[in-house]
C-alpha cells in the first residue's frame, strides 16, 4: 500500500529529498507528495504544486518541506495542514536546517535565511552567478553553497546586512556540483 503511494500509482515518482533520523522518515518526491513515516507506518501526506527539493521533520508535531513551487512549508503533522508558508522570489531548489533556522538555495543564485519558529524570512543575498544546487548549514553563522556553474563558497551569516558575507570560494570543479558538506575545518565537495 505504501509503496502505491509513494510513487502516486503511475510508478514514475522519483524521491527527489530525503531526511531520516533513525527512526522517521521525511520523503519529498517528484510529483510534490510528502510522506513522513515512522518505522511501522505512513503518518502524514501531504503536496506541493512543484517537485519537492528538501524535508526536514525530527518526529514531532510539525514538519517543514521545500519546493520548485517556490514554497517553504510548515505542516502539522497531526493533521496533515499546511499551517504556515513563506513564498520565495524564485523556485527552491534546495534546503538545509540546522538549530531552528532555514537556507533555501534559488535558480537565480540567491540563498534564503529563514527562521523556523516562527515562520519567516531573515535575509537573503546573492550567493552565485548561476542556480544554487546545495546548501549546508554547518553552523546558524557559518553556510556551504554550491552551483551550477561548478562554484563553492563559505559564507557568515552573522554579518551585518551590506557587509560581505563570503569568506572564501572554492573553484575547480568543472561540472555542476550537487552535494555540499563541511565542519569548522572543512569543506567537502
Amino acid at each position: 500500500e505504501e509503496e502505491a503511494e509513494a510513487d502516486d500509482g503511475d510508478g514514475t515518482s522519483e524521491v527527489t529529498a530525503l531526511a531520516f533520523d533513525g527512526d522517521h522518515v521525511a520523503s519529498g518526491h517528484a510529483c510534490g507528495a510528502v510522506f513522513l513515516r515512522n518505522t511501522s507506518r505512513t503518518l502524514m501526506r501531504a503536496s506541493h504544486e512543484g517537485v519537492v527539493t528538501g524535508v526536514h521533520w525530527e518526529g514531532g508535531a510539525t514538519a517543514f518541506s521545500a519546493s520548485a513551487d517556490r514554497r517553504l512549508a510548515q505542516w502539522d503533522v497531526r493533521t496533515g495542514t499546511r499551517v504556515a508558508a513563506l513564498q520565495a522570489k524564485r523556485p527552491i531548489l534546495c534546503m538545509d536546517v540546522c538549530e531552528g533556522y532555514a537556507a533555501l538555495g534559488l535558480d537565480d543564485g540567491s540563498v534564503c535565511v529563514c527562521s523556523l519558529s516562527p515562520l519567516r524570512l531573515l535575509f537573503s543575498f546573492k550567493a552565485h552567478d548561476s542556480p544554487v544546487s546545495a546548501v549546508r548549514l554547518v553552523t546558524v553563522s557559518q553556510l556551504v553553497t554550491s552551483c551550477a556553474g561548478g562554484g563553492v563558497a563559505l559564507w557568515r551569516l552573522d554579518e551585518e546586512e551590506g557587509s560581505e558575507r563570503r569568506l572564501t570560494r572554492f573553484d575547480g570543479h568543472t561540472a555542476p556540483v550537487v552535494c555540499v558538506d563541511g565542519d569548522a575545518e572543512k569543506v567537502v565537495s
